[in-house]
């Protein structure tokens, strides 16, 4: 088992525990898309460990990203709490706004509309 792998697993580890821990979890298991990034980055760490220069860097690579995570250094909710501090109404992500004039500003959907819904 290489660098990589043993800190995928404790990656996973870390998320699922994560997911159930704060009841954010399908039927009592963690929700999988929450898995699809580790996929991606480590994949892609272990396509880079598998050449004969990148070995070390994979792996030191692979355990910074389980060391974030065990940190909470890499929050997820991290963009909609600077969302909401800059704009002082909590708006999130994709949240639709209106300028002092009552007018809708961004996020405009078909039909004029901001809920970006088309209906």
């Amino acid at each position: 088992m290489n660098g990589v792998l043993a800190a995928w697993l404790v990656e996973v580890g870390l998320i699922a525990y994560r997911d159930v821990k704060n009841k954010r979890s399908v039927a009592g298991l963690p929700v999988p898309g929450d898995f699809l990034a580790t996929f991606v980055v480590f994949g892609t760490l272990s396509a880079i460990g598998n050449t004969q220069s990148g070995g070390r860097f994979a792996s030191v690579a692979a355990w910074g990203f389980v060391v974030a995570t065990f940190l909470n250094v890499l929050d997820p909710t991290l963009a909609n709490g600077i969302a909401a501090s800059i704009t002082g109404k909590g708006a999130g992500i994709g949240a639709s706004q209106t300028s002092q004039a009552g007018v809708p500003v961004g996020n405009a959907g078909p039909r004029g509309t901001t809920s970006g819904t088309g209906l």
